[in-house]
């Protein structure tokens, strides 16, 4: 029984975490509302592993040096640039957190930190007791 409960926990806090995420699309109005910078190409506006707060409202045109971000298809990863000319654009940066994304950009180099993360996450939330 304790077991059962551990696991629905678990699940509720994923759930959440998801409804979350999706929250955030919808009042953004954007596909992915928080992004990494995961290189050097924005320095010194933006750094490897700085966090981006996205946003694309449909009443805000975009203007030569905003900063944006898109994607390049066959691509999953999206990119971070700065506007020279106006074409259509995916996203736009409203805010930033310096340095809080190299937990991903680590987890990427580094799969193992991923599964270990993972596993421990796992097994404190099947042995911790409420």
């Amino acid at each position: 029984m304790f077991v059962l409960l551990q696991i629905l926990n678990f699940a509720s806090v994923i759930s959440s975490g998801l409804m979350i995420w999706k929250g955030l699309g919808l009042i953004t109005n954007s596909e992915s509302p928080i992004v990494v910078v995961l290189s050097g190409s924005m320095e010194p506006a933006f750094y490897r592993g700085d966090l981006l707060f996205l946003t694309n409202p449909a009443s805000e045109l975009y203007h030569t040096g905003d900063i944006t971000v898109y994607k390049i298809p066959g691509q999953d990863i999206p990119i971070v640039h700065r506007v020279l000319e106006t074409h259509d654009m995916v996203q736009k940066k409203k805010e930033f957190l310096p340095f809080v994304g190299y937990v991903t950009i680590a987890m990427n180099d580094f799969p193992q930190l991923k599964y270990a993360l993972l596993g421990g996450l796992g097994l404190l939330a099947l042995i911790q007791r409420e």
